[in-house]
């Protein structure tokens, strides 16, 4: 009488069943506990929680996997697509940002010299000998630049913004 160890057959439907029953049976301790450890939280029943919601995503993930490897193969490098473009638009859309804050800095920055500059010089329109009236000028200047520093910096970070909407094309449509 000979006896001789075979591998047991992997039958692909069977482990399907079996996960998709560990799903369903798991699922509803998960939440039970995950319920609990929000009304009382304590360190084993969160422990737990996660052990248990990440045992469900597993199972889960390997249930889709027996069914059809190719099919989750591609779609997981949709998803990883999708993620590496929706970063690589926010990147641009956060660097952009950047840049136009660093060009707004630089131009409030060469104002602010021009305006300090006017207002030490002695050189003005109206002479500062000239009391009260001498000094209007400078305070005409300096309003006159905080109004259209405010309109321009406005003004250039609605286009901005409006540019890197448009530009980014971020699309909310997960596959």
């Amino acid at each position: 009488m000979s006896y001789y160890y075979s591998e047991p057959q992997f039958n692909k439907r069977e482990l399907s069943k079996a996960l998709r029953f560990l799903i369903f049976v798991l699922t509803p301790f998960f939440l039970a506990i995950a319920y609990k450890s929000l009304l009382n939280p304590s360190p084993s029943m969160i422990d737990l929680a996660v052990v248990l919601g990440a045992g469900v995503f597993l199972a889960m993930i390997l249930c889709s996997f027996i069914r059809s490897p190719m099919q989750f193969i591609v779609a997981i490098q949709e998803r990883i697509r999708w993620v590496y473009f929706h970063l690589e638009a926010a990147f641009y859309v956060i660097l952009n940002i950047i840049r136009s804050v660093l060009r707004m800095v630089i131009r409030v920055f060469f104002w602010a010299i021009a305006l300090i500059v006017y207002l030490v010089s002695p050189i003005d329109l109206i002479p500062d000998v000239l009391f009260p009236v001498g000094f209007l000028d400078d305070a005409g200047f300096t309003l006159l630049f905080f109004y259209f520093l405010n309109f321009a910096l406005s003004q250039e970070l609605k286009d901005r913004a409006r540019r890197a909407i448009e530009n980014a094309a971020i699309h909310t449509s997960f596959p």
